[in-house]
């Protein structure tokens, strides 16, 4: 299990989903945090950990998923 709730900038986030993502293994999961909060320097209305989210399994080919409550945790299960 990786779980990320550091540095909340869209760039951050795809920095370390980049290097920490290929050590979960097949079955592993993924959890980061706060996919609803705005963060500084971050245009207004936007979520920077959901469009890192967005961008990264686009480029990856693989999907997530939101559970809400406590400004929102991101799901990624690295398939088998």
């Amino acid at each position: 299990m990786l779980f990320l709730d550091g540095d909340h900038g869209r760039q951050k986030v795809l920095d370390e989903l980049a290097a920490y993502f290929p050590r979960v293994q097949p079955g592993g999961v993924a959890l980061l945090h706060d996919t609803r909060i705005r963060w500084p320097g971050e245009p207004a209305g936007t979520w920077p950990v959901t469009r890192a989210l967005d961008e990264f399994c686009e480029q990856q080919g693989l999907r997530w998923a939101e559970l809400p409550g406590a400004y929102g945790l991101g799901v990624i299960v690295r398939e088998w």
